[in-house]
């Protein structure tokens, strides 16, 4: 049955695909067929018949008005957004959207909530140096994030060529500035937007490791905006003062 269904799907995309240019396949995975869309020749392969390499996003958090490092309430969520081509012309595209929560536990930056895909295989984390102190009360203000990733795919329709990784927060928490020298939380801070992004377009390392840096995000914070209570125009000032001396008399 499995298989008759994925022979379905292929005449779909020759088919169908040329007419409407995309066509939604098995959740997390999707399918194009157009003129527009761009080639991508065979990838450099790994040896040892290694079939997946690593993308990767370098994330610091930054209090942008004095450049100082921030370290978020709790983390951010990603969506890692991954494209495949074919080599010739008519060019087909496929792109599988993974998830995953990023966030520091006093100690180290951990991975919770993944959701993979049939070709995003995994998705990991760790330290680049940004920190200071020690467990469990240490401070850190930036991580590699990394994925890794089939090249060529080699789910429900293999034989597409690594193109284009897209990683892209979803979610970004608050934060507080980190006192480098007393190594302490101060200033309260927020994001100054919930969607930060990089892409990973070439030179991906074979295997999966955290040991090569990738495409650079840099998380911006400002101080939360207050409500500021407006002055009194002129006229309300007489009024208030008005009505301040005629209750103010004795009888």
């Amino acid at each position: 049955m499995k298989k008759r269904a994925l022979g379905f799907i292929a005449i779909v995309v020759l088919v169908g695909g040329v007419i409407s240019g995309h066509l939604s396949v098995p959740p997390g995975e999707s399918v194009s067929t157009a003129y527009a869309y761009a080639c991508q020749g065979a990838n450099p392969i790994c040896p040892g018949g290694v079939g997946y390499k690593t993308a990767a996003v370098d994330v610091t958090h930054v209090y942008e008005a004095y450049t100082q490092p921030v370290q978020p309430d709790v983390g951010e969520t990603w969506a890692i957004t991954t494209y495949w081509n074919t080599a010739t012309q008519p060019c087909a595209e496929i792109y599988q959207v993974a998830t995953a929560q990023v966030s520091w536990n006093g100690s180290a930056w951990v991975v919770s909530n993944k959701n993979l895909t049939a070709d995003i295989l995994d998705i990991g984390v760790c330290g680049i140096g940004s920190q200071c102190g020690s467990a469990p009360n240490a401070k850190s203000w930036g991580y590699r994030l990394y994925a890794q990733v089939n090249d060529p795919t080699a789910g429900s329709l293999p034989g597409y060529n690594l193109r284009r990784v897209e990683f892209a927060t979803t979610s970004v928490d608050d934060g507080n500035v980190v006192n480098g020298q007393t190594c302490t939380l101060t200033t309260a801070v927020s994001p100054t937007s919930q969607s930060f992004t990089g892409v990973d377009d070439g030179g991906w390392p074979c295997g999966y490791n955290c040991t090569s840096s990738g495409v650079t995000v840099e998380i911006t914070y400002q101080k939360p905006h207050t409500l500021v209570t407006p002055l009194p125009t002129p006229l309300l000032r007489r009024t208030l003062v008005r009505l301040s001396s005629r209750f103010g008399r004795g009888p």
